[in-house]
């Protein structure tokens, strides 16, 4: 990019005030569609960036989880490794792949030919032991309560302080500080101390180094870069970026949601489809104005910025995540629309992401309508489509995830609880 235009845009900016200053930053990058840093240095070649290698699928892993040891007692239920219940987020460190299972308490960890290395968790399933949101909600608000799910009658309290062990996880990233993961499980208030669904850092000790914020309700997708870090809670529709560095971990939702009550209240108050949909178009926050979100998806961190998707516009939306502006952490820099003018297309509608060192990117399509096809499409750092792959392999994806290398590319998918390994041709 020439110098000149930038340094124009830069002081008419300054004399302009903030306003002006970000419109003109988002009209720059409208014109040039780079994935860059906030100082405008491209970190990458662009041309290169543009020759996209050929993506082979060199296997899969996993499969539906086997029960090694039965028992009426769910707590005492054990499954073989390898397999999986529910297949959820997904992270690729130098020579691993850790995997999520929502339906049994672990995460699994495997080198890249799909080989088992070990887990974490205590490996118990998540059905007959964690109650559903519907009872939750029941047990924790003040309706009439239904003795049989009071949470005390139940394996329950085992689930209260012990995040490094019992959870719920929906995804994970590795991280010079710790493992950090998403996690699902809550508690009632039911004479036990309430467990809050969080995002948690577990250091090597073992020990949980940050409490989960209460507003947080579902948070199904996380990235984190140096000690930056966002995550996407989709059923309220609400982004958050935070930094590690601090102890108290500061917190800014790019987008603000509603409770965990608000959005089961909608779920359980209102009878009739279109209501039902009215009331939950409501509680999530749904929208279509730039900065919110319709179905936000995964979320990826790279050059100081926040890549979301928004999966129901057909949409990314990329923010500001420097910090050493953290008063602008979660300024909306770019909308990047599914459909060129042209009418061709980058991509359909996207539930996860992820871009790799060089700036290119990686969208998971999710087919959540018949017309729609599963793929990962790839676009360069100017947001161009330069490839796909994945068409004929993936039934139901979930998460997507690439080495650091950017030689890799690993997709978790739900419906055969299998993980796809894709290699760049040379």
């Amino acid at each position: 990019m020439n110098a000149i235009p930038q340094l124009a845009v830069a002081a008419a900016a300054a004399q302009c005030g903030r306003l002006r200053a970000l419109l003109a930053a988002c009209c720059l990058l409208a014109l040039c569609g780079c994935l860059q840093r906030a100082d405008y240095d491209i970190p990458v070649d662009v041309k290169a960036a543009g020759q996209q290698a050929q993506w082979q699928l060199a296997g899969s892993f996993g499969g539906e989880a086997v029960v090694e040891q039965q028992s009426a007692d769910p707590w005492q239920v054990r499954f073989k490794p390898g397999g999986f219940v529910e297949t959820a987020g997904i992270c690729v460190t130098d020579s691993e792949v850790w995997v999520c299972d929502l339906g049994i308490s672990r995460i699994q960890i495997f080198d890249y030919d799909g080989n088992y290395l070990r887990s974490t968790g205590e490996g118990v399933p998540i059905a007959g032991t964690l109650l559903t949101d519907k009872q939750l909600y029941a047990e924790s608000n003040s309706r009439p309560k239904d003795p049989a799910l009071k949470w005390e009658n139940g394996p329950g309290a085992r689930w209260v302080g012990q995040e490094g062990k019992l959870f719920k996880a929906a995804d994970v990233a590795v991280t010079a500080q710790g493992i950090v993961f998403a996690d699902w499980a809550q508690t009632s208030v039911e004479r036990s101390p309430k467990r809050h669904a969080g995002v948690y850092l577990v250091n090597s000790a073992g020990g949980v180094v940050y409490a989960p914020d209460r507003d947080i309700n579902w948070p199904s997708f996380l990235a984190v870069a140096g000690t930056t870090i966002a995550f996407a809670d989709p059923p309220g529709n609400v982004l958050t970026v935070g930094d590690m560095t601090d102890e108290k971990w500061p917190l800014h939702k790019v987008t603000a949601g509603n409770t965990f009550d608000r959005i089961m209240d909608a779920k359980t108050k209102y009878s009739g489809t279109d209501r039902y949909l009215k009331a939950m178009e409501l509680a999530s926050n749904a929208s279509s104005e730039p900065g919110k979100f319709d179905g936000l998806g995964g979320v990826a961190l790279a050059f100081d910025k926040l890549v979301a998707c928004d999966s129901a516009n057909y949409r990314l939306q990329v923010f500001e995540t420097r910090r050493a502006d953290f008063n602008h952490w979660g300024r909306l820099i770019r909308v990047i629309p599914a459909q060129l003018a042209d009418g061709g297309l980058r991509f359909e509608a996207p539930l996860d992401v992820d871009v790799s060192n060089d700036g290119t990117v990686f969208v998971l399509n999710a087919a959540r309508l018949d017309k729609l096809r599963n793929e990962i499409a790839v676009l360069n750092s100017r947001f161009e489509r330069i490839g796909a792959f994945g068409k004929n392999e993936l039934m139901a994806p979930v998460a997507v995830d690439v080495s650091p290398d950017g030689r890799h590319c690993f997709v978790s998918d739900r419906r055969s609880n299998l993980v796809y390994h894709y290699v760049a041709a040379d």
